[in-house]
């Protein structure tokens, strides 16, 4: 990317597919087919962090969990209802409740991702944060809300501020 005469690059993402300057926000992605999105920061409308995660794995594992420590609960020697410890295959079954609640719970873990938006009016720009640090997120934000005031500040050729 060639810059203006005045801009300087200020921020990098880790992945190098976002690149904010001085001047604008470019983001590049070449996944098979190549997509690039630039706007000026003067058309950057609000920055957005979104935390997110696969609720449906998290209520399944806790589901799952619950009927586990039942089961676990029911198979311990003076349990309050000895005929459930007879019941064939209650300690497998008990035992698979408990392999598939920690399944649902490593799901949740792996579908959390921290996402980080900027938006214009007419597109947005995405950027996922590989370690799902927050605080990362927020310093980029920083970053980019703090040169845009600076960009707006700056006088323009015809006198005016932004």
């Amino acid at each position: 990317m060639s810059l203006l005469d005045d801009e300087k690059r200020l921020l990098r993402s880790d992945d190098g597919r976002v690149l904010v300057t001085s001047h604008r926000i470019r983001f590049e992605a070449t996944d098979g087919s190549t997509r690039l999105i630039s706007f000026t920061l003067d058309s950057l409308d609000c920055c957005e962090i979104l935390h997110d995660a696969s609720h449906s794995a998290l209520t399944w594992a806790k589901i799952t969990g619950l009927l586990a420590v039942v089961g676990l609960l029911l198979n311990l020697p003076g349990s309050l209802i000895p005929e459930a410890r007879q019941i064939t295959g209650y300690h497998l079954s008990t035992a698979l409740l408990v392999v598939v609640a920690g399944s649902c719970y490593a799901s949740y873990l792996l579908s959390r991702r921290t996402l980080v938006h900027f938006r214009s009016r007419r597109e947005t720009i995405s950027i996922h944060i590989e370690r799902k640090n927050v605080s990362e997120a927020v310093a980029f934000i920083d970053v980019v809300e703090r040169a845009k005031l600076e960009f707006l500040a700056k006088p323009r050729p015809d006198g005016e501020t932004g």
